[in-house]
């Protein structure tokens, strides 16, 4: 189970890279190696960069953004909030007091 979810995190991780990537070759005149490094730099949120960030256009500045709050957030967080509501459980928590002192 625990190798599952890891597998789907690496997964969704590099296809969020790969979906940046091609937003961003497509709308930017830089090399794609150093668009890579932003990328993963802001999914990553490492806060490293090779100075491309300062030649974006502004829609390549907010992808960028959109990244390092992806990457804040987490992308399992992100991707389970897109999903929607689940359905209801079929199990209720207990209820009780608990006395402290």
């Amino acid at each position: 189970m625990a190798l599952q979810k890891a597998v789907a995190a690496v997964v969704l991780y590099a296809s969020v890279a790969f979906l940046a990537l091609l937003l961003l070759i497509a709308m930017e005149e830089m090399p794609a190696w150093s668009l890579t490094f932003e990328i993963v730099s802001a999914l990553s949120t490492t806060g490293l960069t090779v100075g491309a960030t300062s030649g974006l256009s502004t829609a390549g500045k907010l992808i960028i953004s959109l990244l390092m709050l992806i990457g804040r957030i987490g992308l399992i967080t992100v991707a389970v909030a897109g999903l929607g509501s689940r359905e209801d459980r079929k199990f209720r928590y207990p209820v009780g007091q608990f006395y402290i002192g």
